[in-house]
């Protein structure tokens, strides 16, 4: 990895050897750290230093993962083929997002100011560069997991595994190598719109989330509803002899990987600046508004511990077992390198003097978060163990989505009593520190598909569809969690913006009419996405494998994607610009009440979903029922589509209402 990486100096000017390149690009980057440490401070060149560690790790990481037995040559040419059809689809919808981007860039800059812009521009290319390089770095090892399963179970576990980690140390690295970097260059300009800057860059991140999300979810599930109408072979090896499976194989890998990079890079990215904000309007202690990225930044190096670990593991463990620990030993090892950082950094006079606090109310409110995270992927994993043999899907309990809403509720809570708002925003943080593991089980659910294994073991291919169940539904709740806790964040910020420490308060008429109509335009939201899904699904029934069909079914995708997409930002805008604050944060506060219980009990199913189903039906009328929409047989249910394309655009739907939001009031 050392050669190629000197390789790259051999293109600078200059008489200078690629050592002698190396050897000054080195000393230069420790000088910048150094002046750094003096303008903003020594925490926040601690975080950059372990986001430009974590890259090196992944680098390492890479070399490892593409050194292993990468299977035959039909394995690599179908990732190739992946690659090709996803980037077709990921360059036509970058193209139209840089587009549509720019316009909203200049009217942030006629109405709010040209910073803000600048910053809501760096966000999205950020976003579409992360979700373009992770979706390349999980096709380049796809070959080498599924290869592995010929072999072991537990070897292709630790490979995809090793392989999502690498996506996560890119999302987790970037986020926070960006926001320090940006703070730092604020702080050094002592600008007047630090707030509206940061809003702005988060802001940018989201909307790349919000449209990645709602066209792959799209894209995805109305390509599985052509599959299903077009072939009824089910063998292991049909990716090669099928082309329709092809590209759904293609938006599968694009709804699994890039849109979930993406919403995790926006709402870490969403996190941090929301937190920068609050922490320096609430409190006016340095060290407590960079102690978010140190937390992140601690997580970092979390996570390139478990994955050494994860590279020399050599004991005989269950890959369920496997998933479960090293989620558990990434917040173990949180919580013991916090416990030092968090003594160290403050001093407990100023800070009980100033805010009230104490440094153990700190650290209890990074351990709530943590435990959050854990207990979460535990329930969620109980829950999806009793598996149908018959249909594949979970047998729903009937308490699973007020089990899982009270699970958030009390961890919130509880974090208020320990140390108020601090102890929130601090919570929320610490669970979104495991979002690079996260972002590893999420992964891992597609490299670990059983449909296109290497073995030919029954017992291995019901163990590996149940592990990708798993490690999805355990992605897929933390994503729709910590949205509706960053959204949280994101009001009180807003309101403390406008109400000069007033604080937020439900009891208000103007608050109570932004929940009803943030619940209803939620609602709202989830009927168009399935109307799109339907009409989508309705007009895709020649599909090939060719470029040009993908076109075609991108360009229909594309069509559909305008009236989800732009319903609920124009409504929030609307409102923001013509009624008060405080309606304007009922309206996050509905959105993402509503949106966290039409979420799991999407991802759930049984009789959640068929409590909030029953709701959608008042948006079509009777004659215009999407397709399938009552139909009950399992291998052809139109329904569970509806439901995946619902839980994979809730998540980003509520931090782009929240995001509004905090940009509005800014």
């Amino acid at each position: 990895m050392l050669n190629r990486f000197l390789t790259l100096f051999d293109y600078l000017p200059g008489d200078l050897t690629a050592e002698q390149h190396y050897r000054n690009i080195t000393i230069i980057g420790a000088a910048l750290l150094i002046v750094i440490g003096f303008v903003a401070g020594w925490s926040i060149t601690f975080s950059i230093l372990c986001a430009v560690i974590s890259g090196f790790a992944a680098l390492l990481t890479y070399d490892w993962l593409t050194s292993q037995p990468s299977g035959d040559g039909s394995l690599r040419q179908a990732s190739e083929r992946i690659r090709s059809g996803a980037q077709l689809f990921l360059f036509n919808l970058y193209k139209n997002i840089i587009w549509v981007s720019v316009c909203f860039a200049v009217l942030i800059g006629l109405t709010i100011n040209w910073a803000t812009a600048i910053g809501f521009l760096i966000g999205v290319l950020l976003s579409e560069l992360v979700g373009y390089l992770g979706f390349n770095l999980t096709l380049s090892t796809r070959s080498v997991s599924l290869s592995a399963t010929g072999h072991s179970l537990l070897t292709a576990t630790q490979l995809a595994l090793s392989s999502g980690v690498l996506s996560g140390l890119l999302v987790a690295g970037t986020a926070l190598f960006s926001l320090a970097l940006y703070y730092t260059l604020l702080v050094a300009s002592q600008t007047d719109t630090i707030f509206a800057v940061l809003a702005g860059l988060a802001s940018g991140a989201a909307s790349v989330a919000f449209l990645v999300s709602v066209s792959a979810a799209i894209f995805t599930q109305s390509s599985i509803a052509a599959g299903r109408d077009n072939t009824s072979d089910n063998s292991v090896n049909s990716l090669s002899s099928q082309p329709v499976n092809m590209i759904q194989t293609i938006a599968e890998h694009i709804s699994d990987c890039t849109a979930v990079i993406t919403d995790l890079f926006a709402t870490i990215v969403a996190a941090l600046a929301t937190t920068l904000i609050f922490n320096r309007i609430y409190v006016s202690i340095d060290q407590l508004v960079v102690y978010p990225m140190v937390i992140m930044a601690v997580a970092i190096i979390s996570v390139m511990v478990v994955l050494q670990v994860l590279q020399r593991l050599r004991a005989d463990i269950k890959p369920a077992l496997l998933l479960r620990r090293l989620l558990i030993v990434s917040a173990m090892l949180n919580a013991i390198l916090l416990l030092p950082i968090t003594w160290w950094m403050f001093d407990q006079t100023q800070l009980s003097e100033q805010a009230g606090l104490s440094n153990m109310a700190l650290y209890q409110s990074v351990l709530i978060g943590l435990f959050l995270a854990v207990t979460l992927s535990a329930v969620t994993s109980y829950q999806h163990k009793a598996i149908q043999p018959a249909t594949n899907t979970p047998k729903p309990s009937k308490y699973s989505v007020a089990i899982v809403y009270a699970i958030i509720v009390i961890g919130l809570y509880l974090a208020y009593q320990v140390a108020g708002l601090i102890g929130i925003e601090i919570a929320v943080i610490s669970l979104l520190s495991l979002s690079a593991m996260m972002v590893a089980i999420s992964t891992f659910s597609r490299l670990i598909d059983a449909r296109h294994s290497q073995t030919f073991e029954t017992n291995q291919v019901a163990q590996q569809q149940q592990l990708g169940s798993i490690a999805k539904a355990v992605s897929q709740t933390y994503t729709l969690a910590a949205s509706v806790m960053v959204a949280l964040i994101l009001v009180l910020t807003s309101s403390i913006l406008v109400s000069d420490n007033a604080g937020f308060s439900f009891f208000n008429i103007q608050c109570l009419v932004g929940i009803v109509i943030g619940v209803m335009m939620t609602f709202w939201f989830c009927a168009l996405i399935i109307k799109a899904v339907s009409r989508v699904a309705g007009s895709s029934q020649t599909l090939s494998s060719s470029h040009h069909a993908i076109s075609i079914l991108t360009k229909r995708c594309q069509r559909q994607l305008l009236l989800p997409v732009l319903t609920p930002i124009i409504i929030s805008i609307l409102i923001a610009l013509t009624f008060s604050d405080k309606l304007v944060n009922g309206l996050t506060i509905g959105v993402g009440v509503s949106g966290l219980l039409i979420g799991l009990a999407a991802l759930i199913g049984g009789e959640g979903w068929l409590f909030v189903k029953r709701y959608f039906e008042y948006f079509w009328s009777a004659a215009n029922l999407p397709t399938g929409w009552n139909q009950s047989t399992a291998e052809q249910s139109m329904p569970d589509l509806y439901r995946n394309a619902i839980v994979s655009t809730i998540s980003p739907l509520i931090k782009i209402i929240a995001i509004i939001t905090l940009l509005m009031t800014v």
